[in-house]
């Protein structure tokens, strides 16, 4: 919680607020799960104690909790754990609450934490490539896992807000193909973009940059690519952004808030879609 109150207080440093601006916000977390926090308290008692005792695993909602208390936010509280997409959808949430008119301000933050049994379980689908990630390359094998964290103070804007970084618009979506893999002709990925783009007002053509998951694995990026095909044809814009470029590595539940953050250097109009 140490890392996730660091990251909040410079966001408001660079929102030019105080903690005071946050009394009355909403705080929503985005994480695949906290599972690295029980792993280090086990380790931790291993060390002190020379045991292997398996500690209590709190429930994801109590780290939240307490990073409220620590910055004095008594509004809304919630964490979401939908996997890749927790972070993204903790921007909609957050997003939702603004538009509703429930709160003023909302402070979303995604964390992830390295987990040995989240790797584990990546590694028993065979989705870990050894030899780093290749998202859309005839080559891939795969994703790698790493950890992050992150925070995004969204306003609710008036419609006379100085230019900035605006959340035109989003969706989400539930892909029930299979438990592990994506429809495979990419047409739920294709409906959640457009579900995006008519939340938002925007068409193909006012797109000018996608923001792709791309695990690297052969069945994700296949469907990925081809939801992108069908959608925005011959308007499917020249600069795209994965999430694990082959220098990085990719935190699981963190992909939203990371994308947030290489949008700062666009100033154009964004829109968001999850799956």
């Amino acid at each position: 919680t140490a890392t996730m109150q660091a990251v909040a207080q410079e966001a408001l440093s660079e929102a030019r607020l105080d903690r005071d601006a946050l009394r009355d916000a909403a705080l929503v977390v985005g994480t695949s799960s906290f599972l690295f926090a029980g792993e280090a308290d086990y380790w931790r008692t291993l060390t002190d104690t020379g045991e292997a005792v398996m500690p209590p695993l709190p429930p994801p909602g109590q780290a939240a909790l307490r990073v409220a208390g620590q910055l004095g936010i008594e509004g809304p509280v919630l964490t979401l754990t939908t996997a890749c997409s927790s972070s993204a959808n903790a921007l909609l949430v957050a997003a939702a609450l603004l538009r509703r008119g429930e709160v003023r301000r909302a402070l979303v933050i995604g964390v992830e934490g390295l987990s040995a049994i989240a790797l584990s379980g990546f590694h028993s689908l065979m989705l870990l490539d050894p030899e780093g990630c290749r998202p859309f390359d005839a080559m891939r094998r795969g994703m790698q896992i790493g950890e992050a964290v992150g925070a995004v103070l969204l306003e609710a804007g008036d419609g006379n807000a100085p230019a900035g970084n605006p959340l035109l618009g989003g969706a989400n979506l539930c892909d029930i193909h299979h438990t592990t893999s994506a429809t495979p002709d990419g047409s739920a990925m294709r409906s959640v973009m457009e579900m995006a783009l008519a939340d938002a007002g925007l068409q193909t053509t006012d797109v000018a940059v996608i923001k792709a998951h791309g695990t690297g694995s052969l069945d994700n990026d296949t469907a990925e690519a081809a939801a992108m095909r069908t959608l925005f044809g011959d308007d499917l814009p020249r600069q795209r952004q994965d999430d694990q470029p082959d220098e990085d590595r990719r935190p699981a539940g963190n992909p939203g808030r990371r994308q947030c953050h290489a949008e700062r250097q666009f100033r154009g109009q964004h829109v968001g879609a999850n799956h």
